[in-house]
């Protein structure tokens, strides 16, 4: 009998992703990322975190090939003295923590409703009516809304430690509804096939049905939304941050590295903005990169691999 990795080494899944030199290099590139991202603390020079270790007196100075650069600054410092280097890596595994978090609560949220409102008729109107409600609030509105009850609640001193719980909720309660409506198209779809029917005839439940039967068969397109979904929530966190709503420049995240660089960058310190906009570029490019890839393969209409 073959073994599981005997199987995925055969499947037509590895066989089509390593035709596609895009969808391979795509990988390489994220796992690059998100490996630098996680091995932060081995791979970085400096803790961005451990003020002692900062001194202002370095603030702003150039990349090592830079005049005026030092090898102990691969990529120059920022307004603060940290080095840019080991801030991005710090930032981008903060970014990555955020979108990830941010697509699992709103995919546990869309899928729970999508589900209900597909099987279940009599919840439909009211669930739908509740996503549109929802879609007409856009992600600022739901981030002042809920920053201004959690610095009431837990004062604005707090609001460090609070901030990657509190961007994760927010971004995952404003955007659910793509995940809702997509399942409950694909509840709509599976529950009038055979297989659903027989299920009734033998006498198992709605729950076991939606959750045992329907959802394994809908889930397809919520993997193609995922992988874009993470780009626009690590997108929507780089926003908030740049509005001020994100996270604090005691914590950076790609986002807040941005931003807080931007005021420099006409005064000739550019690399505090710029270095760390090519890595979230890089990082949402190859992320959207790997969804279409996904999305085409699950698709036989689209995909000619």
């Amino acid at each position: 009998m073959r073994t599981r990795w005997q199987r995925f080494k055969d499947s037509y899944f590895l066989f089509s992703f390593l035709r596609d030199p895009v969808a391979y290099v795509s990988f390489i590139v994220l796992a690059v990322l998100f490996f630098s991202a996680f091995a932060a603390p081995l791979i970085a020079p400096h803790n961005p975190y451990d003020m002692s270790t900062i001194d202002v007196m370095d603030s702003e100075m150039p990349p090592v090939w830079a005049a005026g650069g030092t090898s102990n600054f691969l990529l120059g410092t920022d307004a603060q003295g940290r080095d840019m280097f080991s801030t991005i890596l710090y930032g981008m595994r903060v970014s990555i923590i955020i979108g990830i978090g941010a697509v699992c609560l709103q995919a546990f949220i869309g899928i729970v409703v999508g589900l209900l409102s597909g099987y279940v008729r009599k919840l439909d109107t009211i669930l739908m009516r509740i996503a549109d409600v929802q879609l007409s609030f856009s992600t600022y509105m739901v981030a002042i809304f809920i920053g201004a009850i959690f610095q009431t609640i837990f004062g604005v001193g707090s609001y460090d430690k609070i901030a990657i719980p509190l961007l994760i909720l927010i971004i995952g309660l404003a955007e659910w509804p793509q995940y809702a409506r997509t399942v409950r198209a694909s509840v709509l779809a599976e529950r009038k096939k055979e297989y659903v029917e027989a299920a009734r005839v033998i006498g198992l439940s709605k729950a076991r049905i939606m959750w045992r039967h329907i959802l394994p068969n809908s889930l397809s397109p919520v993997l193609v939304i995922s992988t874009v979904q993470v780009a626009n929530a690590i997108m929507s966190e780089a926003a908030l941050s740049f509005l001020g709503l994100g996270m604090p420049i005691t914590k950076p995240s790609l986002g807040s590295l941005i931003t807080a660089g931007f005021e420099y960058i006409f005064s000739g310190s550019w690399w505090i903005t710029v270095f760390p906009g090519i890595v979230l570029v890089t990082l949402i490019f190859v992320i959207n990169l790997l969804g279409d890839w996904v999305r085409d393969f699950l698709n036989p209409k689209l995909y000619k691999g």
